[in-house]
């Protein structure tokens, strides 16, 4: 197949609309196979802007080691790379913000590759605490699961539980006694 892999999903919780998107682009499949995946991120955004949704979280393996993510938050692109620069493009113009700045993708013996796996939101304060896992694969060549906390925005209804009878008949005697 010539194009990405994508799985697009509404999460709600409490007030909050949240577009999820997991996506692989195989590394072998170039322009048109990115030009999708931009297509997408950028309906995403216009839902956003729409109010359609209140959130976006984009997360996946785009496989665009040409660009080197900093620190700072200025993606540099190694080489001339149309694919690259039209990606870091999109992020740009749609206000989105790239979270992953460690490698994530290891070419030898605990010599960091590249950041091929991406998180990806609309606010900047979405994400935190990103910790990146054991390697997933051959030592020699592998990607470094990403777990990371997601914060909601606005009120939050928390769910309450309240009874005020008692099921004496479930208690454990043996251990309240002992």
């Amino acid at each position: 197949s010539n194009s990405s892999d994508q799985v697009w999903c509404n999460i709600r919780v409490g007030n909050e609309n949240i577009l999820c998107g997991c996506v692989y682009r195989p590394g072998s499949l170039g322009r048109e196979c990115l030009e999708e995946v931009t297509a997408n991120i950028n309906k995403a955004k216009t839902a956003h802007n729409n109010k359609q949704i209140t959130g976006i979280l984009i997360c996946g393996d785009l496989n665009l080691p040409a660009i080197e993510w900093t620190d700072e938050k200025i993606p540099i692109i190694s080489t001339s790379n149309t694919e690259a620069e039209q990606f870091v493009e999109s992020l740009e113009s749609n206000f989105l913000h790239q979270h992953v700045y460690k490698a994530t993708f290891q070419h030898d013996d605990d010599i960091p590759g590249n950041t091929l796996d991406l998180i990806i939101t609309e606010l900047d304060s979405r994400i935190f605490t990103i910790e990146h896992l054991p390697l997933l694969g051959d030592i020699r060549h592998g990607h470094r699961p990403l777990r990371f906390d997601y914060t909601f925005s606005g009120k939050q209804q928390a769910a309450e539980f309240h009874s005020d009878s008692l099921l004496y008949r479930k208690a454990n005697y043996e251990i309240i006694i002992s």
